[in-house]
């Protein structure tokens, strides 16, 4: 059996992002976790170092998440190229707004359940996989 697809989940809140973990070890993913922000990146390069990547990032944005911008403008001036889906509710239309006026396009309702959230990461990390493969 080969390595498990490892996905990195951040956010703000570690009750939710456990759970996100869950579904995704449930799914039969990697998943790790990380605070928002510093910690997250901290994982990623520490990940790069050990030649070891995290094949998607999944940023949990249940509260305002501004963070997850930072994130991002750090792993560009890093040069970590990770695919992320970002998990939110439907609230965060401004914020959604700002990602998507980045390049950012990758959304999922966080209300829809777990089964869902890992058919849509399923999705992704074969859409990943056949663009980097």
């Amino acid at each position: 059996m080969g390595a498990k697809t490892r996905i990195l989940v951040v956010g703000t809140e570690p009750d939710l992002r456990f759970s996100v973990a869950v579904a995704l070890r449930q799914g039969g993913y990697d998943a790790g976790e990380a605070g928002a922000g510093r910690e997250g990146i901290e994982k990623l390069l520490d990940a790069r170092q050990k030649g070891e990547r995290f094949s998607l990032v999944v940023a949990v944005l249940r509260r305002p998440g501004a963070w997850v911008l930072e994130l991002m403008d750090e792993l560009g001036r890093r040069g970590l190229a990770v695919p992320m889906l970002a998990v939110g509710d439907s609230g965060e239309k401004c914020l959604r707004e700002r990602l998507e006026a980045r390049g950012f396009t990758e959304f999922h309702e966080i209300s829809t359940g777990p089964v869902e959230l890992v058919a849509r990461v399923a999705l992704l990390v074969n859409k990943t996989d056949r663009e980097t493969g």
